[in-house]
C-alpha cells in the first residue's frame, strides 16, 4: 500500500495509527540524508520497530527499481 502525507504539522498520529496497526512494515521514502520524516514517525507513533527508511540524496529522482530494492532489503 501507499500513503502520502499532505501535512506534517500538527503530526497526524491519530489518523495514521490505523494504517500503522495494519502494516507489517512501514518504509518511509525520503529525498534527504537525515530521514527527517522517519524521525517524526518514530517520535510520534507507536510500534517504532515497524518503521524503516529509504533515503536518496544524490540529486537524482527515485526510480522504481531503487525503491523496490530498498523495500526488499527491509522485508
Amino acid at each position: 500500500n501507499h500513503l502520502q502525507l499532505r501535512l506534517i504539522k500538527p503530526f497526524p498520529a491519530k489518523q495514521l495509527q490505523p494504517f500503522m496497526d495494519a502494516a507489517k512494515k512501514v518504509v518511509i521514502v525520503e529525498h534527504n540524508a537525515t530521514g527527517q520524516l522517519t524521525n517524526l514517525f518514530k517520535i510520534n507513533m507507536h510500534k517504532k520497530s515497524k518503521i524503516s527508511s529509504c533515503l536518496k540524496y544524490d540529486g537524482n529522482p527515485f526510480t522504481k527499481s531503487y525503491v523496490k530494492n530498498a523495500i526488499k532489503e527491509v522485508l
